[in-house]
Protein backbone atom coordinates (compact mmCIF):
# COMPACT_ATOMS: atom_id res chain seq x y z
CA UNK A 1 0.00 0.00 0.00
CA UNK A 2 2.83 2.41 0.74
CA UNK A 3 4.28 1.92 -2.75
CA UNK A 4 0.95 2.90 -4.31
CA UNK A 5 0.74 5.92 -2.05
CA UNK A 6 4.28 6.91 -3.05
CA UNK A 7 3.55 6.38 -6.73
CA UNK A 8 0.52 8.69 -6.74
CA UNK A 9 1.94 11.23 -4.33
CA UNK A 10 1.94 14.71 -5.83
CA UNK A 11 5.60 15.64 -5.71
CA UNK A 12 8.34 16.22 -8.28
CA UNK A 13 9.91 12.73 -8.00
CA UNK A 14 6.58 10.99 -8.60
CA UNK A 15 5.85 13.13 -11.64
CA UNK A 16 9.30 12.43 -13.08
CA UNK A 17 8.89 8.66 -12.58
CA UNK A 18 5.46 8.74 -14.20
CA UNK A 19 6.77 10.82 -17.12
CA UNK A 20 9.61 8.31 -17.63
CA UNK A 21 7.11 5.45 -17.78
CA UNK A 22 4.92 7.32 -20.25
CA UNK A 23 7.91 8.23 -22.41
CA UNK A 24 9.08 4.59 -22.47
CA UNK A 25 5.62 3.50 -23.64
CA UNK A 26 5.68 6.13 -26.38
CA UNK A 27 9.20 5.14 -27.43
CA UNK A 28 8.10 1.49 -27.62
CA UNK A 29 5.15 2.62 -29.78
CA UNK A 30 2.57 1.14 -27.44
CA UNK A 31 -0.83 0.81 -29.10
CA UNK A 32 -2.62 2.83 -26.41
CA UNK A 33 -0.82 5.94 -27.73
CA UNK A 34 -1.74 5.26 -31.38
CA UNK A 35 -4.30 7.38 -33.18
CA UNK A 36 -5.64 4.26 -34.94
CA UNK A 37 -6.39 2.35 -31.73
CA UNK A 38 -9.57 2.29 -29.67
CA UNK A 39 -9.66 1.26 -26.02
CA UNK A 40 -12.63 -0.76 -24.79
CA UNK A 41 -13.31 -1.53 -21.12
CA UNK A 42 -12.60 -5.11 -20.08
CA UNK A 43 -14.65 -6.81 -17.37
CA UNK A 44 -13.97 -10.09 -15.63
CA UNK A 45 -16.48 -11.62 -13.24
CA UNK A 46 -18.36 -8.31 -13.11
CA UNK A 47 -15.34 -6.20 -12.15
CA UNK A 48 -13.41 -3.64 -14.16
CA UNK A 49 -10.18 -5.29 -15.32
CA UNK A 50 -8.70 -2.43 -17.33
CA UNK A 51 -9.07 -1.89 -21.05
CA UNK A 52 -8.34 -3.82 -24.21
CA UNK A 53 -7.01 -2.17 -27.34
CA UNK A 54 -8.55 -2.73 -30.76
CA UNK A 55 -6.59 -1.68 -33.85
CA UNK A 56 -8.87 0.00 -36.38
CA UNK A 57 -6.33 -0.44 -39.20
CA UNK A 58 -5.56 -4.14 -38.71
CA UNK A 59 -9.07 -4.97 -37.40
CA UNK A 60 -7.76 -7.08 -34.54
CA UNK A 61 -7.31 -6.97 -30.78
CA UNK A 62 -3.82 -5.97 -29.61
CA UNK A 63 -3.50 -7.63 -26.23
CA UNK A 64 0.25 -8.01 -25.66
CA UNK A 65 3.04 -5.52 -25.00
CA UNK A 66 4.94 -4.20 -26.93
CA UNK A 67 2.81 -4.42 -30.04
CA UNK A 68 3.53 -1.26 -32.02
CA UNK A 69 7.27 -1.63 -32.56
CA UNK A 70 6.78 -3.29 -35.96
CA UNK A 71 3.50 -1.56 -36.87
CA UNK A 72 3.40 0.39 -40.13
CA UNK A 73 0.29 2.36 -39.12
CA UNK A 74 1.42 3.68 -35.71
CA UNK A 75 0.95 7.44 -35.27
CA UNK A 76 1.11 9.17 -31.91
CA UNK A 77 -2.04 10.75 -30.47
CA UNK A 78 -1.87 14.43 -29.60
Amino acid sequence: MNKLRQMFEDDEDSRQRLNKILQKLKDDKHCSFCINATEYPHYEMGYDAGSDIYCNMLHEWRLCYPTGDQCLFWKEKN
